[in-house]
């Protein structure tokens, strides 16, 4: 079954806003090198640092530096603690990797210098923590919230980390315990977002924290409860992104929902092209890099990297769809449906693209064609397809997309 989800005469997402216009698009980058969830990511120097999280089986140490220029990644020296779950932040280009998971709490804290490409330990903690949040605010590193055990005890807690002095000191807790909430800075004022609740139920609180007075204040409530989504900070708004509903999950969202510190309130964009769980973000000038993450399934992990871009203006070059991309499918690997996203672009290389015939086969390990899902002219915009394998044996298939020139061709496991 064939359902389009975006069609537009430009593959680009148009927000409202209280005072101007927002214009968007979802873009799909070079893949991690180490598929992951939970892990931390950072921005320094305009390169984006992946570090740590879960493999699957257990937590790792490795880190990863992509560059945005060129679309690549690299390997750096791993982080001593191999953990997941835990936080990061940076203060004068170093990153603070902070708490965690593996095979107990932690309350270690080390320092990562990507100049020197080294670590350096760092005093813990005053309390163990993880699925937690933290900020830096004015040189200061504050760690918010979190769990302790597993499965865990819901913290509240506040720790403010002056780096200078090496030390953690107390600071007024948080109203509402809960873990793997999202934590991102705007005006020098902390927000705390969504979380797992006492019940593992995903939470819609917001709350503002305002380190200079040490106190709490509550704020608009996210408009979908979720927990082990990811937030980004792009001109003085919040972007909400991905999460689950519960602990287990039975959902895993793609939704991107916008809060404006300035008014309180909350609007809608379209979502990312595939669901997120645990995943992590950066932000580099306008985009925020969403990375890794998992889904409904522990099995899921991936290592898909999308950006999204963002502007105030149509004319900004970021926003000019310029090239074909053919999605990860999702759920990877699946029983028995999954769905295939594509993008089809308004121009490229300067000049307008036209109707073109599109077809999206599905092969077999052995090379032969097992379903048609796409046969026939579409126009640019945003597809989504679902397949249906309940026929269809075991293993490994491969969907080609081809549009005039344009092929491209990616694999996927059925697994009954």
């Amino acid at each position: 079954m064939k359902t389009i989800v975006y069609h537009f005469v430009l593959m680009i997402i148009v927000v409202f806003t209280a005072s101007n216009l927002v214009f968007a698009q979802w873009t799909q980058l070079a893949d991690m090198p180490t598929a992951r969830t939970c892990l931390s990511v950072e921005t320094v120097n305009g390169k984006i640092y992946a570090i740590g999280g879960i493999d699957g089986p257990s937590p790792i140490n490795a880190v990863e530096e992509y560059d945005p220029m060129t679309d690549t990644w690299v390997r750096k020296k791993r982080m001593p603690t191999n953990r997941g779950y835990f936080s990061s932040s940076v203060v004068n280009g170093e990153i603070y990797s902070i708490g965690g998971y593996n095979p107990s709490t932690k309350a270690t804290v080390e320092k990562y210098n990507p100049i020197t490409d080294t670590w350096t330990e760092k005093a813990p903690l005053n309390i163990r923590r993880w699925g937690h949040g933290s900020c830096t605010v004015n040189g200061k590193i504050y760690a918010i919230g979190g769990a302790y055990g597993w499965p865990g005890t819901h913290k509240s807690s506040v720790e403010e980390y002056d780096p200078t002095a090496d030390s953690w000191t107390n600071k007024t807790s948080m109203p509402t315990k809960r873990w793997m909430l999202s934590c991102s800075v705007v005006n020098g004022k902390i927000y705390a977002i969504g979380g797992c609740g006492v019940s593992n139920i995903g939470t819609s609180a917001v709350e503002e924290y305002d380190p200079a007075t040490d106190t709490w204040t509550t704020k608009s409530p996210m408009p979908t409860a979720r927990y082990g989504l990811t937030t980004g900070v792009v001109n003085g708004k919040i972007y909400a992104i991905g999460g689950g509903d519960k602990d287990p999950p039975n959902k895993c969202y793609k939704l991107v929902e916008v809060y404006d510190p300035a008014t309180d309130t909350w609007s809608n964009m379209d979502p990312m092209p595939v669901g997120r769980l645990g995943c992590s973000s950066a932000s580099v000038d306008n985009r925020i890099c969403v990375i890794g993450g998992g889904g409904v399934s522990a099995s899921e992990i991936y290592r898909e990297v999308y950006v999204l871009e963002l502007a105030t203006k149509m004319e900004d070059s970021i926003l000019k769809p310029d090239k074909f991309h053919l999605y990860q499918n999702y759920p990877n690997p699946f029983n028995p449906s999954t769905v295939i996203s594509y993008k089809l672009p308004s121009s490229v290389k300067g000049e307008k693209s036209k109707v073109k015939n599109i077809t999206l086969k599905v092969y077999d390990i052995l090379g032969r064609e097992v379903a048609t899902l796409v046969n026939e002219q579409q126009n640019p915009g945003f597809y989504e397809v679902t397949w249906n394998a309940s026929n269809n044996s075991s293993g490994i298939y491969f969907y080609k997309l081809e549009a005039g020139s344009f092929i491209e061709t990616k694999n996927m496991v059925l697994i009954r």
